[in-house]
């Protein structure tokens, strides 16, 4: 498992580092250069639109994965706790065996995002609303990811003992890696977005208070 994770760490880099010596970093921030140039740059218009193809290929594959998942999310919390409405959400389609009104609580809240950013960026008000909607879950992934690393270190502490599925040699060295990884990502972020980010970190604690203080279901 760790020999795969580094291999995609490798691979991830790598990918980086070959787009960053075609352009800036500041030409994919400001949308002057994307990773459709970058492939007619490196190999031409031909086989540059079949890079390009494949690549919508997999973020179309990425896109599924992420609905099958994002739909059983509130069936995932309903099933561990015992929360106003959580029954509602327990329920699953005999035909399909789809947790159909989570389904349709994640579609309503998507609703509701979209209908705000499309009003936002129509008025002019945010016309960077949609960019924002895809960094900030990004920035509080971080937040959350470097917390994860901290359980894992402080389990190391407290249960020397427990049972482990893998060793990871020098592990405070990579819990200090990804806190660094996660303060770099929070410092290119914050700054320019300090109000969404305040308020997005407070709906994510009144979420952490309701989970906490909610039953556990047998």
């Amino acid at each position: 498992m760790v020999g795969g994770l580094a291999i995609i760490g490798l691979v991830y880099v790598m990918f980086t580092t070959g787009l960053l010596s075609v352009a800036s970093g500041h030409a994919y921030a400001a949308g002057e250069m994307d990773v459709s140039g970058v492939a007619n740059i490196l190999f031409g218009e031909g086989l540059g639109r079949t890079l390009t193809f494949f690549i919508v290929i997999s973020a179309l594959g990425g896109f599924n994965g992420l609905m099958l998942l994002g739909m059983r999310m509130p069936y995932s919390l309903a099933m561990r706790r015992n929360f106003a409405g959580s029954e509602a959400l327990l329920s699953v389609s005999p035909r399909t065996n789809l947790p159909v009104r989570s389904g349709l609580t994640m579609l309503a809240l998507l609703a509701t995002y979209m209908t705000v950013g499309f009003i936002l960026a129509g008025t002019g008000v945010h016309t960077g609303i949609f960019d924002l909607y895809g960094d900030l879950p990004i920035a509080l992934m971080w937040i959350i990811y470097a917390v994860l690393f901290l359980g894992v270190w402080r389990l190391r502490k407290t249960q020397p003992d427990a049972k482990r599925l893998i060793r990871v040699p020098a592990l405070p060295v990579f819990v200090l890696l990804a806190i660094a990884g996660t303060g770099y990502a929070l410092y290119g972020f914050v700054p320019a977005n300090i109000t969404s980010f305040a308020l997005s970190c407070v709906v994510a604690a009144l979420g952490l208070i309701v989970y906490a203080r909610s039953e556990a279901r047998d």
